[in-house]
């Protein structure tokens, strides 16, 4: 059997659901336009994304970024079934509440929209992660309707969380205050400019910073380069834009960097293993790719 799921624009701002299945061959590839996290609770396969494959294991957690393109294969289990809980949500529904905290903020922003040193984790079993998803599932299953309230608490209550005792620490999770102040303003001031070409001395000149000190507090506090963050938000608003409107390639490579369109077309390829024309085809689901099960 096979179960390709397209992405879903039209999807609620935040969505939780378990899911169980047994006696089915597994296999989908798909991408959403929030923020996805996948628990497995049981089960065994292979998950693909950013062309890296890994085992997919009981208490295994893995994070997706919006309109990144995934993969997940799930052979009919000789014992048992897959049972995984899926989490997505707009990440606009949590911005507004991170404001008065500059190291969450930051964290949010990076998992969001920055570069991934990792995105798939193998937990111990019992751990608190897989406790409050299957906790917090239940309470929803149990109410009517969506608390906005609840919702909100629960996402900060997990990145907290996340950021302490899931993802690799960085020494931005230490940083002092005014410390996380710079690197907020930096990536503010790339997030208002990512679609224009980069210039560190217009950066630094804004920030009232030296270039160098940009560059090493930068690296050193969020653990990749500037150009590396800037890359992965170019990339993922090119995701986006392929995926919801019909611009040409041209169009939106200059919309994201200046780029143009011979250059675009190679870094997003050296990015996402495939071309943009390759991924707009994939993400609306198109005969461009064969994926069918033998």
């Amino acid at each position: 059997m096979k179960r390709i799921e397209s992405i879903n624009l039209a999807q609620l701002a935040f969505n939780i659901h378990r899911t169980e299945t047994t006696s089915t061959h597994w296999k989908m590839l798909h991408a959403h336009a929030g923020l996805e996290f996948l628990y497995i609770y049981e089960g065994q396969g292979e998950i693909t994304v950013e062309r890296q494959t890994y085992s997919l294991l009981p208490n295994t957690f893995v994070c997706f970024q919006p309109f990144q393109l995934h993969r997940v294969e799930v052979p009919p289990q000789a014992s048992g079934a897959y049972i995984r809980i899926n989490l997505t949500f707009d990440p606009l529904l949590l911005e507004p509440y991170l404001t008065l905290f500059p190291q969450l903020n930051a964290f949010f922003r990076q998992v969001c929209k920055g570069e991934l040193p990792r995105q798939v984790f193998h937990l111990a079993p019992n751990n608190r992660l897989a406790l409050w998803l299957e906790e917090y599932y239940t309470v929803q299953l149990n109410e009517a309707g969506h608390n906005h309230e609840e919702q909100i608490l629960f996402l900060i209550r997990l990145f907290q969380h996340l950021q302490q005792d899931v993802f690799p620490k960085t020494a931005a999770a230490s940083a002092s205050q005014r410390i996380s102040l710079h690197i907020e303003r930096m990536t503010e001031w790339m997030e208002r400019n990512y679609h224009r070409p980069f210039q560190l001395e217009q950066m630094a000149s804004e920030l009232h910073v030296t270039t160098h000190h940009l560059s090493h507090l930068f690296k050193q506090y969020t653990g990749s380069t500037m150009t590396e963050y800037l890359t992965a938000r170019r990339i993922r608003e090119a995701c986006s834009l392929l995926a919801c409107t019909d611009k040409p390639i041209a169009e939106i490579a200059n919309a994201v960097g200046g780029f143009g369109p011979s250059y675009f077309c190679q870094l997003f390829k050296s990015r996402k293993g495939m071309t943009p024309q390759a991924y707009r085809a994939t993400i609306r689901h198109t005969p461009a790719i064969n994926l069918s099960i033998p």
